[in-house]
């Protein structure tokens, strides 16, 4: 994990990060960026959302093949791994209990501009 986003500490945003789908997928900044493809995935598919997503339509989406328990648990870890997300200031990324969100009124991202 980055030191920069410790346990109890927040990343606040002076611009907006800039979330880049179309091409290469990149974050700026790259301290905001997740490692693992499925993090990537998710993120993509949460910003394609005109509503937060149910978490178990999310991990029936990104982990067909497994038992609907470990998809569960995978989509978890998913999120842990987004967690500078949840805690950045303001939050850009909402994980509650059902739904999955993100805030897309505080990031840029290509969709949003192709369909400004």
């Amino acid at each position: 994990m980055n030191s920069a986003f410790a346990k109890n500490e927040r990343h606040v945003a002076a611009v907006p990060p800039v979330l880049r789908l179309l091409g290469d997928f990149a974050v700026e900044p790259a301290a905001l960026s997740p490692t693992s493809r499925k993090a990537r995935a998710l993120l993509a598919r949460l910003v394609l959302a005109d509503a937060p997503l149910a978490r178990d339509r999310l991990s029936a989406l990104l982990w067909t093949p497994r038992p609907d328990a470990q998809a569960h648990a995978s989509l978890r870890q998913c999120l842990v791994e987004l967690k500078p997300w949840t805690r950045a200031s303001p939050p850009l990324l909402h994980a509650g209990r059902e739904t999955v969100a993100i805030a897309r009124t505080q990031l840029i991202d290509e969709i949003s501009l192709l369909h400004a």
